[in-house]
């Protein structure tokens, strides 16, 4: 129990009127009986409402699914006994990281109003799982000197999922009604087919279907037979060290987030794209251990498998240990799959310790690497001349001269390095996986 603010206030009135009384003659007695009335008061108030007992209910969902950094709504119903008449000031102890237009709403039960619902509005800061499993409510005294607190538990779990909105609408072509890559039909290399055997000859059969080294030691015609092209492997690989926890400013007018928070963009949305196209999708994160492996798989329940490992995906102040990722690789995807690893390599050392690893990888698999490289980063006399720092720009040059570095010993392996903005970034990785299909060069 808390004194409320009228409380407050009479106990600074009563001397008040205490005092009058006393500057007369005889007027002590009076000036006691005045304190000892508001003293008296003020415990009968704190009695009444200490022998009072309210049966208060909550009831409302226990898992809420939010949006990071837009806001999102949810209910809170209060039930009463009926023919109650009361009223109540109700919260809930959100986490910190979920922000709320108000902490307190008040509620007015009468008896033809028994039960009553409050609505929320969050707008939560940061991706990840936000269990509360307490709300609170507070009664009043009859003459509104003192207020009780209680608490009520209620689980709730708000999982806060990545804002995927604004790279939905960059890659709107890539999620078509019929499935399709793009919203025109684009002419694709080769004839869709893969080899399957050998038979014999058999009239009609294309001289290109021929196959000649057979016919020779058979000493008769061979042609070779094909099915139909199958579904292709999609492995990302989620480099989740020290360097993925770095600010960087996704789209003007947002807060810098992390870039892990991109890679979890680009993981969602790549496979969502390389899932309605028929493709199979794995994924791989590691630190300087292998967190999370994910075979590669086709279906919602594969959409869903990967949505729940990102869900809790964070940042580890650790270096990168690319040659156990390199050996999960090896033993867990052996099937020829299209590799994209989302990575940063702005330290010199995590170059060298991954060029051996993609060396390897190169002869089984089709790999890239995509990164995002730090605010500042580009040549010397790009752009125009402004009032930063000379050294920053030169730093920013130098940095940039060894990634094209990079790039260019990369290309000697059939390795590509993606070098995009961090608002690109995500289209960048889906239309390097387009191209690779369109291309076919699984």
């Amino acid at each position: 129990m808390t004194p409320t603010p009228r409380s407050i206030a009479l106990s600074f009135g009563f001397p008040v009127l205490a005092i009058l009384p006393a500057m007369m003659a005889e007027g002590a007695v009076l000036a006691g009986a005045v304190g000892a009335l508001g003293i008296g008061i003020m415990m009968l108030d704190a009695l009444l409402l200490s022998r009072t007992r309210h049966e208060v209910k909550v009831t409302g969902r226990e898992e809420e699914r939010l949006t990071v950094h837009q806001e999102s709504e949810f209910d809170l119903d209060w039930h009463v006994p009926e023919g109650t008449t009361l009223n109540l000031d109700v919260g809930i102890a959100l986490p910190g990281l979920l922000k709320t237009r108000s902490d307190i709403q008040s509620l007015r039960f009468t008896p033809d109003h028994a039960d009553l619902r409050t609505t929320w509005q969050v707008t939560p800061l940061k991706r990840g799982s936000y269990p509360t499993t307490e709300v609170f409510f507070r009664t009043f005294s009859p003459l509104g000197l003192w207020a009780k607190h209680s608490r009520l538990e209620h689980q709730i779990t708000f999982n806060v999922y990545p804002n995927l909105h604004r790279d939905r609408r960059t890659l709107a072509t890539l999620f078509t009604r019929t499935g399709q890559v793009g919203t025109h039909v684009q002419k694709q290399s080769g004839q869709g087919r893969e080899y399957d055997q050998i038979r014999q000859y058999q009239p009609g059969d294309s001289p290109l279907d021929i196959h000649w080294k057979a016919t020779a030691k058979r000493n008769s015609l061979v042609s070779r037979t094909y099915q139909m092209e199958r579904t292709q492997n999609v492995v990302l690989a989620v480099d989740t060290s020290r360097l993925s926890s770095r600010l960087h400013p996704t789209f003007p007018g947002q807060p810098a987030e992390p870039i892990l928070e991109r890679y979890v963009n680009a993981a969602n949305l790549l496979a969502q794209a390389s899932l309605r196209s028929g493709d199979r999708f794995g994924f791989v994160s590691f630190s300087n251990r292998v967190e999370h492996s994910l075979q590669p798989g086709n279906g919602s329940h594969q959409l869903h498998a990967l949505q729940r490992h990102l869900f809790n995906l964070s940042p580890r102040d650790v270096y990168a240990d690319y040659d156990e990722w390199g050996r999960e690789m090896r033993v867990r995807f052996r099937r020829r799959s299209l590799v994209i690893l989302l990575s940063d390599l702005s330290d010199i050392t995590a170059f060298e310790h991954l060029e051996p690893t993609l060396q390897m990888l190169a002869q089984t698999h089709l790999v890239a690497v995509a990164m995002i490289p730090l605010p500042g980063v580009r040549p010397l006399f790009d752009g125009q001349a402004g009032h930063e720092d000379p050294y920053a720009r030169l730093a920013g040059h130098v940095m940039w001269e060894d990634l094209h570095a990079y790039q260019k010993r990369l290309q000697v392996l059939s390795v590509p390095l993606l070098l995009s903005s961090s608002e690109h970034f995500v289209l960048d990785v889906v239309n390097h996986y387009v191209s690779i299909k369109q291309l076919q060069r699984l």
